[in-house]
């Protein structure tokens, strides 16, 4: 066992007594200051969660500087885009209103000078400031976006976004980029074109049908001529092969005269994009001919359809009824049976081209209408008498030839466009051969071309003139070579309709118009006169109106409503942003309010408990003088000592 000494007991008495006091001044000090944390020692864990809610604080007293900051810039934004708009939905309404052919070169004029000053407020809009930065600029906010020229525009700013934290995880781009509303292509300009392009007797049976060509499963076309009851089948799929419209039309020819039907030729249409048929002269009818195409097609009196043969003696006397006859074979059935007599025959003549009535047993008969109001019997050409034979007069058929396929479910005469029925000739429908590189440009427009001039392509502030009608330019490709090498930043090519040619802006930060050259209708003609780009637009229509350019106007009309749709869709896209930055100011500012509570909660003490501790801590203090007072009495060693 371990003797404690007076002087231990004294050490432990004094180091007790020496921290009283410094838990005493602690209360003392938290009472006076009104908090629990006067330093770190105080609370560690309390002290971190206490830095913790203070950096949250600045950070949403920083979030809601950035929002300020943004809502400024996106405001301005809208307002600038809204001033846009509205100047594209005025210029919309001049060209609804100019493209009328009711108005004049003066009252264009006019409308001219009232567009450009639409132009000079899309420009003000998009050269907006808020304290000296240009707003659709990108990150070169000191440099003026955009720049116009004598035919466009050019953007001059770049495509950096500037982006505000508005929370922890969460980044808003607070500006535009000015190429991304103005110049930027939205439309492609020749992309619907059709220049129809015309069918010539080399053109490919591959190309035809926008490049999907002739069904040639059998290749079999079969052609009948009614009246003649005689049908040929032509076979494009017989050597030697069939690749060209020509060859078509000389198979058609070849296996037609080889067939009989003689009086039947195929050709180019005179429209320039179709195959032809046309019949000429032929009289000849047969047992199978059509009772309705008789008399050029007007047919014969079928009210009521009936005719006399009697003799004189009055003892033959027969009424004959051809009502129900529908071919010149029922019609020479019915007159034979009707009548009787086996010694009177009806046949078609020497020459095939009527009836001929034949009386071998010299029964005296004669033809007749019945009344001077009917005509049956005159329209068939055997009025008169049967002695012993009547020659009756030409019926003259109309032309009747069905062209068909040679079986179901093909379509060879159908992606030929000679389908169906035909007359005195049929006018074959549209073979729509697609656009190639090689199609020449007099082919054009079915062959019948345009004048050909020059056309004027501008590309911010480049502008370069292309003469089509210049010698080394004959196909379409080297009028697509000559505007690629021009010198732009655009690309020419055949559409994808695969019917014209179309040209793309590469280059958005740039305008891009081409416009009629040399007082002509060139490029108008070619399906590419237009612009790209909001701006472009608004400045063709300038100059359409100043050139009293109704067509090109009236072309406007749709780019131009494409526009207010083009700067309409940013300035929704920068309304949500500002409805999201409103939400975000929202929740920070019930954020800031917790946050703000939350540290008090941490630091500031219970006053109520802090007193009752105070009081305790001062009584237990005096309790524990009094206390060593008596434990610390002096000894012998004191006084020797």
């Amino acid at each position: 066992m371990y003797r404690v000494t007076q002087s231990m007991l004294s050490n432990q008495v004094m180091f007790n007594l020496t921290r009283t006091p410094s838990r005493f001044f602690e209360l003392q000090n938290m009472m006076s200051t009104n908090r629990r944390i006067n330093k770190p020692s105080d609370d560690p864990i309390g002290t971190i969660r206490d830095l913790s809610y203070r950096e949250r604080l600045a950070d949403i007293t920083q979030f809601k500087a950035n929002i300020s900051m943004g809502r400024t810039w996106m405001l301005s934004i809208d307002s600038a885009l809204g001033d846009a708009n509205n100047a594209a939905a005025a210029a919309y309404e001049i060209a609804v209103e100019m493209a009328n052919d009711t108005y004049d070169a003066t009252a264009r004029m006019a409308a001219a000078n009232q567009a450009q000053s639409l132009v000079d407020q899309i420009i003000e809009a998009a050269n907006i400031q808020v304290q000296g930065r240009y707003l659709f600029s990108g990150y070169k906010t000191a440099t003026r976006p955009f720049e116009v020229g004598a035919g466009g525009a050019v953007y001059q700013g770049d495509s950096g976004t500037i982006e505000l934290s508005v929370d922890s995880n969460s980044r808003v781009q607070v500006n535009t980029i000015g190429a991304d509303v103005f110049t930027k292509p939205f439309r492609i300009l020749g992309e619907e074109t059709d220049l129809q392009p015309g069918v010539t007797t080399t053109t490919l049976l591959s190309n035809l049908k926008n490049g999907q060509g002739i069904d040639l499963t059998t290749g079999i076309i079969k052609i009948t001529d009614v009246n003649l009851n005689t049908t040929v089948s032509v076979d494009l799929n017989a050597a030697p092969l069939v690749t060209t419209v020509g060859d078509v039309i000389n198979r058609i020819n070849a296996d037609l005269a080889t067939g009989g039907i003689t009086n039947v030729t195929a050709s180019l249409g005179l429209e320039g994009n179709n195959i032809r048929l046309v019949a000429t002269d032929n009289p000849a009818i047969t047992d199978a001919t059509p009772v309705a195409n008789l008399n050029s097609g007007n047919g014969i009196d079928m009210e009521p359809g009936t005719f006399v043969i009697r003799n004189a003696a009055g003892t033959i006397n027969q009424t004959i009824d051809i009502s129900a006859a529908t071919t010149i074979g029922e019609l020479r059935t019915a007159i034979e049976t009707q009548l009787g007599q086996p010694t009177v025959t009806v046949s078609i003549n020497a020459t095939n081209t009527g009836l001929e009535i034949s009386d071998t047993g010299g029964l005296g008969l004669y033809v007749e209408d019945p009344l001077p109001s009917e005509t049956t019997a005159a329209d068939l050409g055997i009025l008169g008498s049967i002695d012993p034979t009547l020659t009756g007069g030409d019926l003259n058929p109309k032309f009747d030839f069905v062209i068909a396929e040679n079986a179901a479910g093909e379509t060879t005469a159908a992606d030929l466009g000679i389908l169906g029925t035909m007359n005195y000739g049929l006018i074959g429908g549209d073979l729509d051969p697609q656009l190639l590189g090689t199609t020449e440009i007099a082919s054009y427009n079915n062959g019948n071309s345009f004048a050909l001039s020059t056309i004027r392509i501008t590309q911010g502030t480049d502008i370069v003139t292309i003469d089509t009608a210049a010698a080394g330019i004959v196909t379409t490709q080297d009028l697509i070579d000559a505007i690629n090498n021009a010198g732009l930043t655009i690309t020419a090519s055949i559409n994808a309709g695969n019917g014209g040619i179309q040209i793309v802006n590469e280059d958005p930060t740039k305008t891009l118009i081409v416009r009629n050259g040399d007082d002509s209708r060139t490029a108008s003609s070619f399906g590419i006169v237009g612009a790209t780009d909001v701006l472009g637009n608004m400045m063709l229509l300038v100059d359409a109106l100043r050139d009293n350019d109704r067509e090109t106007v009236e072309n406007l009309v749709g780019s131009l409503n494409q526009s207010i749709d083009k700067v309409l869709d940013q300035r929704a896209t920068v309304g949500a942003k500002l409805v999201r930055m409103e939400v975000s100011l929202n929740g920070l500012e019930d954020h800031e309010i917790n946050y703000t509570k939350l540290p008090s909660d941490v630091e500031d003490a219970d006053l109520t408990k802090l007193i009752i501790d105070l009081a305790m801590q001062e009584n237990a203090y005096t309790a524990a003088l009094n206390a060593a007072a008596k434990i610390l009495q002096p000894s012998l060693l004191n006084f020797i000592r």
